[in-house]
């Protein structure tokens, strides 16, 4: 391939502006439940922006009757503001360490971002001068999932009651 080419390449992968696309793992559970009372969130947005949030209730992956699922597709602007967030923010030169002893139960949290050759991975359970950062963070990704996707899922919620 000529230099001429790949640079030519190299600029229509990177958008106008400077920043680097960044695509997202989200994976959230309220720990080890019984099934009724067991809850998982997962958000994954690649790098075009497409997004989808999958809400599951129990721990059978294969009843459709026990997950809620919504694609979305992010703006443009979204996930330039996503990706200036994170270098304001200086996550991807955090050295993301998790606690050397971990709680043992309870809710966790896995996080992966990346854009290009970089990757972030947010710890569970990350060291005391990092669980602000990391809130933060995950709080953001949240923060993208659209306020339609949220009132659906809500009223999917509603509509499966307490549990048993």
């Amino acid at each position: 391939m000529s230099m001429v080419l790949g640079w030519a390449l190299l600029a229509m992968a990177v958008p106008v502006g400077g920043w680097q696309p960044v695509s997202i793992q989200y994976h959230g559970d309220n720990g080890s439940l019984p099934p009724p009372y067991r809850r998982s969130t997962s958000i994954s947005i690649d790098a075009e922006g497409r997004g989808k949030l999958i809400r599951r209730h129990g721990y059978d992956l294969t009843d459709p009757a026990q997950a809620f699922e919504s694609d979305f597709v992010l703006s443009v602007e979204q996930r330039e503001a996503f990706a200036r967030q994170l270098d304001e923010v200086g996550a991807w030169k955090v050295r993301w360490k998790e606690q050397s002893r971990p709680p043992v139960g309870g809710s966790l949290v896995h996080l992966r971002l990346m854009s290009g050759e970089r990757v972030i991975e947010v710890p569970a359970f990350p060291v005391a001068s990092q669980q602000a950062l990391a809130a933060q963070l995950r709080d953001a990704v949240i923060a993208l999932v659209p306020e339609s996707v949220g009132t659906a899922l809500k009223r999917w919620e509603q509509g499966k009651g307490e549990a048993e």
